[in-house]
């Protein structure tokens, strides 16, 4: 590419597979500590899977739809579920104001960041197999002990 090129490209942060490989092997760890069956997605800024996983013997179909509900809104708002929920609250908004992007404003699908004041967006990341605060736990935990941040708190 030639310097002319050069100033239309950018480059963007986004969690990278060896990322969402790290994330995703200390999400077994945690769901499995906990008893929890279910599956787990992560997806880069881009809105491209990086990898995904069912675990436990106990997943369901529907873990499956619900997780990939939940990473359609984190990509389209760039903030976690619960998040994005409180947030429309306090503003009077409705899931149709946002002319179909929201797949689920449940908590369980997490924004993951590059940094601690949340304005890196690099991924999502969603798991459906528990309660939606079990879920939710379960993302931010492995988040943290890989060292991103989320805005779940």
């Amino acid at each position: 590419m030639n310097k002319l090129g050069r100033k239309y490209i950018t480059e963007e942060k986004s969690i990278n597979i060896e990322g969402a490989i790290a994330l995703r092997e200390t999400v077994v760890k945690i769901a499995q500590k906990m008893g929890i069956s279910g599956f787990l997605t992560i997806f880069g800024r881009n809105g491209i899977e990086q990898t995904s996983q069912v675990i436990g013997a106990r997943a369901m179909h529907i873990s499956i739809e619900v997780a990939r509900a939940r990473i359609k809104t984190v990509l389209a708002v760039r903030r976690s579920t619960s998040f994005q929920r409180e947030r429309m609250k306090e503003k009077g908004q409705f899931r149709e104001d946002f002319a179909g992007q929201l797949g689920s404003l449940f908590g369980g699908g997490v924004a993951i960041f590059a940094d601690q004041s949340h304005t890196e967006f690099i991924g999502a990341m969603a798991f459906g197999g528990g309660t939606e605060e079990q879920d939710e736990q379960i993302c931010r935990k492995a988040i943290e002990k890989v060292g991103l941040y989320t805005d779940v708190v």
